[in-house]
């Protein structure tokens, strides 16, 4: 927002800086009482000094501020839905915040939103947003970028100054001609932790209170103005750089990078028909889908710095490039018609480091699957760091092995003490339900030892997440199932059998689908983390406990009796399990379950 002067005031009064109409000859009913006393006292300064320029501008300013201006909000909610999923994909939080306040002002009788703060990467669509609910609502819209703002440029300067002139604030009331306009104060985080801009953060303080905003005083006009009716929203990238004493007056959300998936949707039904569009070419570019996924991988890279980047902001320049290139073909060589492929894309915009980039970090986190039936084998998920230093999934092998020796459990790999501590867990597990596993044989474990081998040493594992996969491992050794090589899993497993949730698993999913894997299991409580666009690629199994984790991964397991060991088997049509030698059992155990037994204590013999 470009600065404000003395002289461009006066443009806007005529060419004299005269005002045509007095104070006095004004309609002063929409104009508060004390602003009404103030814009007396400036006519009497004008009295004396007629050619008081500065006295002038106060005076065309205090006049002609919407004082009671209010553009009503367009509060058709399907309209306003339809407009925003059509314009940002995604940011469901975001928008439902914006719906419930809606429908919430029809009970109210105004629309009051919340001081509602975005926060998350450079490019994934803050501000945009912010601009698509403006549109949405039919109000004006303003952003103030707070980097290239003082505390003066925001609140004015007073008029004993040569630069004398109102703030940024009154300058968006004069322009929107209405005290309801939607203002954005962009990137907060990097003015909030700048001692510098501390009087911006004060500045910011006042107008997010109710108690004070109803009177704001602009350092020129030197009297309170309310701005209560303005919708004020905030963007930024590191919420933790904000003050605690500013990010509590806000209501935060998250908005999450997005998975290559999502990249891709993006690219295809959002900024491809767009820039086509924009370019009046979309009845004669055919991009095809591999150069959609090429653009939406490469996009996630700054082809100048060579590093990560979050968003979809390099994408969109990506995608105008090659239109750019494009649209220069079909002039050059006379074309009706243009295929763009991904080897087009690459030859016409030179971007072969990032296919070599790409390839390195498919060697390290890819699995090629083969078809086979491995037993005491399977894949687990790990996020790691690509050369670019963005967070990778990575596909892996857990391998358990079972050989005599005394009961003990070994690691090998590269194992820190919290993969160690998730594998003694399963090992635990396993032995504490050795009838259910293992029948009347016991605990077969009891004089073997279990080795847990942790594929590519050269990597340091960390983490619990392979709960579950050390669980898989153990039971597959031990009773010889193997397991496909095209599933994987993630998953914390706690010794009652709770399996919950884990970090990382849009990455860890993405991982999956680029390794061509069928199935991924997952905690229930990660159920939220995994995009539509993944769901719709890979077979996503959600389970609460071992249990189900094991009667899905071995469907052919063989049950036991927790207490004689005699085998259980499923009746058909019922949720009963048959006891094979129930009279026989100590307690007469009954289960129940639907895909596992499960022991009915009341049903018990007591």
């Amino acid at each position: 927002m470009s600065s404000i002067t003395i002289d461009e005031i006066l443009k806007s009064m005529g060419d004299d800086g005269s005002n045509s109409d007095s104070a006095t000859d004004k309609l002063k009913n929409n104009i508060p009482l004390d602003i009404q006393q103030k814009i007396t006292k400036v006519e009497e300064i004008l009295e004396e000094n007629s050619d008081d320029i500065k006295a002038k501008t106060l005076l065309h300013t205090l006049e002609n501020l919407p004082y009671d201006k209010f553009i009503p909000y367009n509060v058709d909610i399907k309209a306003i839905q339809e407009y925003l999923n059509k314009s940002h994909y995604g940011m469901d939080k975001a928008k439902s915040a914006i719906i419930e306040t809606l429908v919430a002002s029809k009970y109210r009788g105004d629309v009051k939103f919340p001081y509602v703060c975005l926060y998350g990467s450079p490019g994934v669509g803050k501000t945009s947003l912010f601009k698509s609910i403006a549109e949405s609502l039919g109000v004006p819209f303003h952003v103030i970028s707070l980097p290239g703002v003082d505390a003066f440029r925001l609140k004015g300067i007073d008029s004993g100054y040569k630069s004398a002139s109102y703030g940024l604030l009154v300058d968006i009331f004069l322009k929107s001609k209405c005290m309801n306009p939607i203002i954005v104060f962009d990137e907060l985080d990097k003015v909030a932790k700048d001692e510098t801009y501390s009087a911006i953060t004060s500045i910011l303080l006042s107008i997010c209170d109710p108690t004070q905003n109803t009177s704001f005083v602009d350092s020129f006009l030197e009297v309170g103005i309310d701005i209560s009716h303005a919708t004020l929203f905030f963007t930024a990238n590191d919420i933790n750089a904000i003050p605690e004493a500013l990010r509590s007056r806000l209501t935060i959300i998250k908005i999450d990078d997005y998975s290559v998936e999502e990249k891709i949707r993006i690219g295809k039904d959002y900024i491809i028909p767009k820039q086509l569009n924009e370019f009046n070419v979309a009845s004669k570019i055919n991009i095809t889908q591999e150069a959609i996924d090429f653009i939406a991988e490469a996009g996630s890279i700054d082809d100048i710095t060579i590093t990560a980047c979050g968003g979809i902001r390099e994408i969109s320049k990506l995608c105008e490039r090659t239109l750019y290139k494009a649209i220069y073909e079909l002039e050059i060589n006379h074309l009706d018609q243009l295929v763009i492929t991904k080897d087009w894309i690459v030859d016409k915009l030179g971007i072969h480091k990032i296919e070599e980039i790409k390839s390195s970090i498919k060697a390290r986190t890819s699995y090629r699957v083969k078809h086979l039936f491995r037993i005491g084998t399977v894949h687990a998920l790990a996020v790691g760091k690509s050369v670019l230093g963005e967070d990778i999934g990575i596909v892996d092998d857990v391998t358990c092995r079972i050989i005599s020796g005394n009961g003990e459990l070994k690691f090998t790999g590269n194992m820190r003490d919290e993969p160690r501590d998730a594998a003694t867990i399963a090992y635990d597990f396993v032995r504490s339900n050795s009838k259910k596993f293992f029948g009347k044989a016991g605990d077969i474990l009891e004089n073997k030892d279990v080795i847990i081998h942790s594929h590519d040493p050269g990597i340091v594992k960390d983490g619990t997440s392979a709960g579950v996969v050390y669980l898989i491992a153990i039971l597959s050794a031990a009773l010889g199932i193997p397991i496909p090589d095209d599933v994987a899993m993630t998953g914390q497993l706690d010794l009652d059998g709770s399996v919950t949730g884990v970090g990382g698993i849009s990455v860890k999913v993405g991982a999956c689908i680029k390794s061509k894997l069928s199935r991924v299991y997952l905690s229930y409580q990660n159920m939220k983390d995994v995009s539509k666009e993944q769901r719709e690629i890979i077979e996503i199994i959600i389970v609460e406990n071992a249990f189900e984790l094991i009667s899905s991964v071995f469907p052919d397991i063989v049950w036991h009796c927790d207490d004689c060991g005699s085998i259980l088997e499923k009746k058909t049509d019922t949720i009963s399990w048959l006891h094979q030698e129930q009279n026989k059992c100590i307690n007469y155990s009954v289960y129940e379950g639907d895909t596992y037994p499960i022991l009915a204590y009341e049903k018990r013999r007591q």
